[in-house]
């Protein structure tokens, strides 16, 4: 799994259209056990290659939900917890992602408006099956968070 330091918003300059910093994930099978273990999620396709093959896939797949937490940790990562909260989350899923692949994360602000609860800020982020022009979409997610009415408008840089 990669692990860098990823720039965080500021919060009084997000507009409609900024660019959330990329996030690259390479799910692992050690990882997939890990979360099959976490999620009670046990279903061969995940874990049997042979299995996998016979359902139709090139081999064992990357759970829907972990690319779907890679997505959220896309945003996380931009706005950190301390910051913003996640109050809405979906995900779609068109195509599996495998291990040993590298999971690339992309996403955008679609919506900035003030509430009485504070600022919602609305974001779609995309998951790719690998990088370059051969990229294959996978999954998209669109998330809505609510910035803390006392958030320091200069978040701390930290590592995922």
């Amino acid at each position: 799994m990669t692990t860098d330091l990823a720039p965080v918003a500021e919060i009084r300059t997000v507009r409609v259209g900024d660019v959330l910093p990329e996030l690259v994930r390479t799910p692992t099978t050690t990882q997939l056990v890990m979360y099959a273990g976490a999620e009670h999620d046990y279903m061969p396709v995940h874990f049997d290659h042979h299995y996998a093959v016979a359902a139709g896939q090139t081999g064992v797949i990357t759970h829907g939900w972990l690319t779907f937490a890679f997505l959220l940790q896309t945003v996380t990562t931009w706005l950190p917890p301390e910051t913003a909260r996640v109050v809405q989350a979906r995900s779609r899923y068109r195509r599996p992602t495998y291990p040993g692949r590298p999971v690339v994360c992309r996403g955008v602000v679609t919506a900035v408006d003030p509430t009485e609860h504070g600022l919602r800020i609305e974001v779609h982020v995309d998951a790719y099956d690998g990088h370059g022009p051969d990229a294959v979409l996978t999954t998209t997610a669109d998330a809505a968070l609510l910035v803390h009415p006392d958030a320091h408008p200069h978040p701390r840089r930290h590592t995922p």
